[in-house]
């Protein structure tokens, strides 16, 4: 008897056909529990209901955890950042960037990302031998942002080097196909129509211009870019056809497609949304051929399982969470229409799904956007059906027929316009904060009770019970989105920006934000200010004339609503908006807090000692913020008769600031240095940190950035840096 016959037989198998989502849904609260660790509550809770459901299911999730522990540990070992000052492989891709070439560099299961100032010319499939200087791969430096560490330990990326050295050898590889379609495209199309064209055949989307790039993050269309189940099965329906001119047997067309397939998951470098599509259709094909009958569901839940554990890390890959839900989601509502026994097709059915998928990915696209098109799902159901049925035909195509290059320019030039166009007038965007792990829990077990809900009262009309759930959902919502208004507790931020100062003082109950210098120009500073939920900015005070305190402020006046810009009254240069102009003397009020100007009194020729110095209580501890004070300043900063908890310590912790005077005199408990993370000035000086080491020191160059947590009673300090 054949082993597929005999496995059919077992009651093993007849046990997870139609249950192995159970397991793939064990899987990721496994993975949320390696990555945090109260998630364990949820997994015991889980793993009762599989004891309770079936003993032989509870044993097999005791043994898939064990297995999946075990990898992921394992991964955990290899790939680290390995700091690595040398390396050799194959180029895997390169990006042109304006400064610099990014080149990905493969050897084994290693990547490193090498950054190439010179120019080079380098292509796909070269073998280059690199040293330089090694970059440290980091966690993200503001809370709530990007975590570039996890997602390049997620593409086994294991250090980034600035090349000074690189030397290049040509030898044939399967990496030159890539290498040749790249070539091809570029000499064929013009530079709009090829950088659109590696986007939707390749998953490039790195020549993109940026305007473009913006207006499909509007949109809220990046997933068709990202090559998947869309474009596969148009794959796979054209490879169809065209065999079917030669080739009549069923079998040898689906041989053929699958060596295909995996042909372009190598050339396309395995890019997980490809990666999973490829998988389901082999596994389609063998479940058909097999009869094994399984469901759709079964098989995106083997994809699923079976990915994690080439990559655990692959949890942290925003495609790959991306591209799961949305075919789950799919699968879901697929198998939802046939047992209720409707069939809706078309541009309505586009945009169900659509919605379903916005509804179900919403706090990852909150998490990375902080805003939401509440217009987003009709938008995705007018490009899924262009793409589908216009753009991506049509590109593959063109891609055959080159000689059709100049009605794809024109083609992709109204794409292009449209994509702008609506991204401008036909956008209706809300603002939210992030979503914390908790506020994530709460959203999805909304979801789940909407799913319970609607299985349980399939064959009634429930209002009263559809009508308590949608007040009890958006109720949740609105308290997200408005959750900077509830918090009883205030926050001072003290930013870990690439070159500055930059501090935050979100008052407890939105009473009031206050915001201290800006640091130089980043978007990091912004989305870290969408992202706590911040939209109004009662006082931006700039304390003086440096771009490293103020570089980032018409950022912030485009951005957010500020009320009052405050600078002294010995501060050059002049804002848009509403400018308060202050010296020693000054009082900023805001509710019950009050901000005490203590410096400067006059003008010096020194700018640094221009700077703005505050004063103020704020919840249980006293604090005073320095700016770049240097010594002569601080000298008089010390005849005042003031008690001090807490010293934002001036000019970055520089040698040509902090005055023994000073702090002997105020004696505080602990110091916060804002030090950049520009290594070429020496910040903080070695001599500050020794005299400095008798408080307790906060640094943003080791700490990342530093929370203060307060309330009228107490005040703890809490670090970004893990």
């Amino acid at each position: 008897m054949h082993f597929t016959t005999k496995l059919k037989t077992t009651s093993l198998y007849r046990l997870l056909v139609n249950n192995l989502f159970l397991l793939s849904f064990l899987v990721v609260l496994l993975l949320l529990t390696l990555d945090t660790w109260y998630f364990v509550f949820f997994l015991c809770f889980y793993l009762f209901y599989l004891y309770r459901k079936n003993k032989t299911l509870f044993l097999i999730a005791i043994i898939l955890i064990t297995i999946i522990s075990i990898l992921f540990l394992v991964r955990h070992l290899l790939i680290f950042d390995k700091g690595l000052t040398s390396f050799q492989g194959y180029v895997v891709s390169v990006a042109k960037k304006e400064y610099y070439n990014r080149l990905l560099v493969k050897k084994g299961i290693y990547k490193v990302y090498v950054y190439d100032y010179d120019f080079l010319d380098i292509k796909v499939g070269d073998i280059v031998t690199i040293t330089g200087t090694s970059k440290k791969i980091e966690q993200n430096h503001l809370p709530n942002l990007f975590n570039y560490e996890k997602y390049y330990y997620s593409q086994s990326i294991i250090s980034i080097i600035k090349a000074e050295d690189l030397s290049i050898k040509s030898r044939f590889n399967i990496l030159y196909i890539r290498r040749w379609i790249n070539s091809y495209i570029e000499n064929n199309f013009d530079i709009n129509s090829a950088s659109f064209i590696k986007g939707m055949v390749l998953g490039d989307t790195s020549e993109l211009s940026e305007s473009v790039m913006d207006a499909i993050k509007i949109n809220n269309i990046s997933h068709l870019f990202a090559i998947s189940g869309l474009h596969i099965n148009l794959i796979v329906k054209m490879n169809k056809k065209a065999l079917s001119i030669f080739i009549k047997d069923e079998k040898k067309q689906d041989n053929i497609i699958s060596i295909f397939l995996i042909l372009y998951l190598i050339i396309t470098n395995f890019a997980v949304s490809i990666f999973r599509a490829v998988l389901m259709y082999i596994l389609g094909i063998i479940n058909k051929r097999k009869e094994l009958k399984l469901s759709s569901l079964d098989i995106a839940s083997i994809a699923f399982i079976l990915l994690i554990m080439i990559n655990p890390y692959y949890i942290y890959h925003l495609g790959f969470i991306l591209s799961f839900f949305a075919c789950f989601v799919i699968i879901i509502y697929s198998q939802s229409m046939m047992f209720l026994n409707k069939k809706i097709n078309g541009f309505l059915e586009i945009i169900i799904i659509t919605f379903l998928l916005q509804l179900s990915t919403l706090p990852i696209i909150i998490n990375i956007n902080y805003s939401f098109n509440l217009l987003s799902f009709i938008t995705n159901g007018f490009f899924i059906t262009i793409v589908s049925y216009v753009i991506l035909p049509f590109t593959f195509i063109s891609l055959l027929l080159p000689f059709l290059s100049g009605v794809y320019s024109y083609v992709i030039r109204s794409f292009n316009f449209l994509n702008e166009l609506i991204s401008k007038y036909f956008v209706m965007k809300i603002s939210m904060p992030s979503f914390n792990k908790g506020e994530i829990i709460i959203y999805y077990l909304f979801i789940f009770l909407f799913i319970v809900l609607v299985n349980y009262f399939k064959k009634r009309k429930p209002t009263k019970n559809y009508l308590l759930y949608i007040c009890a959902f958006a109720l949740f919502l609105v308290m997200h989105k408005e959750k900077i208004n509830l918090n009883i507790e205030g926050h001072i931020y003290f930013l870990d920006v690439y070159e500055g100062d930059a501090t935050v003082i979100d008052l407890p109950f939105n009473k009031g934000v206050v915001m201290i210098d800006t640091g130089e120009e980043s978007n990091d500073v912004i989305s870290f200010l969408k992202s706590i939920g911040i939209k109004r900015i009662d006082y931006l005070i700039l304390t003086h004339n440096h771009s490293d305190h103020t570089g980032n402020t018409e950022k912030i006046l485009n951005n957010f609503q500020v009320d009052k810009i405050i600078i002294s009254d010995y501060h050059d240069v002049s804002f848009a908006g509403d400018i308060t102009r202050v010296r020693a003397g000054s009082v900023i009020r805001i509710s019950n807090y009050s901000f005490y100007v203590l410096a400067p009194s006059k003008r010096s020729t020194n700018e640094n000692n221009n700077s703005i110095v505050l004063y103020a209580k704020i919840g249980s501890l006293k604090y005073l913020f320095l700016g770049d004070s240097e010594k002569e300043l601080e000298e008089e900063i010390a005849k005042y008769d003031i008690e001090v908890d807490c010293i934002k310590v001036a000019h970055h912790g520089s040698k040509t600031s902090t005055t023994e005077a000073l702090y002997n005199k105020l004696n505080p408990s602990i110091v916060f240095i804002e030090t950049g993370r520009v290594s070429y000035y020496g910040f903080p000086s070695k001599s500050v940190i020794d005299f400095l080491s008798k408080y307790q020191i906060y640094r943003t160059d080791n700490d990342y950035t530093i929370e203060v947590i307060f309330n009228p009673l107490s005040s703890r300090v809490k670090k970004t840096k893990k």
